[in-house]
């Protein structure tokens, strides 16, 4: 784990009750813990960002029940927090650099 990743929250949704369960990352990464089937939402504190992460394998619905619980998350952290989506294999740079994913 590295020193920005141990500053970063980091939830999955649950797609049995769809809720969010906080992951804790001990002795592991962000980019290892990251399902195909699963959808994350990370926050970064640093840049002000959530980023709502979406497996190419995760369904439809729980894409839009992340993008409802995001901003509940976004209003506890700081109202001028950006919610930004990405797909599984389709990352913008910024994320890929962000989480060292290249």
């Amino acid at each position: 784990m590295t020193e920005l990743e141990a500053q970063l929250l980091l939830f999955k949704l649950n797609d049995s009750n769809e809720e969010l369960v906080q992951i804790e990352l001990e002795d592991t990464t962000i980019k290892e813990m990251l399902d195909s089937n699963s959808i994350f939402i990370i926050v970064d504190p640093y840049d002000k960002n959530i980023w709502i992460w979406n497996g190419k394998k995760a369904n439809v619905r729980l894409k839009f029940i992340a993008s409802q619980k995001a901003p509940y998350i976004r209003d506890s952290h700081g109202i001028d927090f950006r919610i930004r989506s990405v797909d599984e294999d389709e990352e913008s740079e910024e994320f890929k650099n962000f989480l060292n994913l290249i």
